[in-house]
């Protein structure tokens, strides 16, 4: 119980430090922006080049694993869709990949990672970075092109894929692990210099992406709260039906398939499932100028009690 309490307890209380920071020091939106962007274009992406160009790739081969944990997001991201949109939608399918990337999306780069590594060591940090760029990759992408789908006026299909096509060309958190694969490929170990930079700035990702969240929930609202009926259907599918599909999908899918996992991949898979909802969704509503009510509630609301449904998976799932 200790050490299950002491690998998730430090990761929440870092988002507890930034909540009263952004509370005590009011950062506001520009500072918090800040400490956002040095997480997401510098200190992650250096993680995970690093955990790719140094990685086990006889450990981080699991197809099994990347093929429930994608069937998890696809059917859960699915569910999200098929809520309605808001009443008077002008772009009806922008809103409904909006508010399933909410659903469904779990923030495994920024509490993931420590977490599981924590909890699981090599096998918890391994499981963490292919989630981690599952999500970013490919499920932020995914939903990226259907709100540039629903936005788009005459331009089709083909004009909304290259302008997602052009904006993952120029993501850090999509080009490090490529960067990192390449590296890898050449069997050349990364210069001493090289190597020690990567691993100053690649430790400060965790605790600066996790005091950024904290910053973030702790920004007060200039307007006045509007209700948001999706806000507790969003939380059951994140919360209740994403790590409940996860669990069906290792326990029982993968065996009937022929495809068993081992028990550290497939308790990793059902913990990054439980994960609260990332800071993506948040990002992408403000990025289009749409209502971001929904998603920095659920951000809030699914952080604290996802820290509850953690621990208590993490109890009676983790070896102690």
């Amino acid at each position: 119980m200790l050490t299950i309490s002491a690998a998730i307890l430090p990761v929440f209380a870092l988002i507890a430090a930034g909540f009263g920071f952004g509370r005590w020091k009011r950062v506001g939106r520009d500072g918090i922006a800040m400490l956002n962007d040095f997480t997401v274009s510098l200190a992650l992406p250096a993680l995970l080049f690093r955990a790719l160009a140094e990685g086990d790739y006889a450990e981080m081969n699991r197809p099994a694993f990347l093929l429930i944990f994608t069937l998890g997001l696809v059917l859960t991201f699915g569910a999200g869709l098929l809520l309605p949109p808001p009443r008077n939608a002008d772009h009806p399918l922008v809103d409904r990949s909006l508010t399933a990337l909410t659903a469904s999306y779990p923030n495994a780069g920024f509490i993931g990672l420590p977490m599981l590594q924590g909890l699981l060591g090599s096998v918890g940090l391994a499981a963490g970075v292919i989630v981690a760029i599952l999500t970013v990759s490919l499920q932020f992408a995914f939903s990226l092109l259907l709100v540039e789908i629903g936005l788009a006026s005459g331009g089709g299909f083909r004009e909304s894929l290259m302008k997602v096509l052009r904006a993952l060309s120029r993501n850090p958190l999509v080009l490090s692990p490529i960067a990192g694969g390449l590296w890898a490929a050449t069997g050349v170990p990364l210069p001493a210099m090289a190597a020690r930079f990567i691993d100053l700035l690649a430790a400060a990702a965790s605790p600066c992406a996790l005091v950024t969240i904290g910053a973030f929930l702790a920004i007060r609202p200039t307007a006045p709260r509007e209700p948001t009926p999706l806000l507790l259907p969003v939380l059951l599918i994140k919360l209740v039906a994403q790590p409940a599909v996860m669990a069906a999908g290792v326990f029982w899918l993968a065996p009937a398939l022929g495809l068993p996992l081992p028990y550290p991949w497939a308790v990793s898979a059902v913990l990054l499932a439980a994960l609260p909802t990332g800071t993506g969704p948040f990002m992408l509503a403000e990025l289009y100028g749409r209502d971001a009510a929904l998603a920095s509630r659920a951000i809030l609301l699914s952080t604290i009690l996802g820290t509850i449904g953690v621990m208590l998976l993490a109890f009676l799932l983790v070896p102690q």
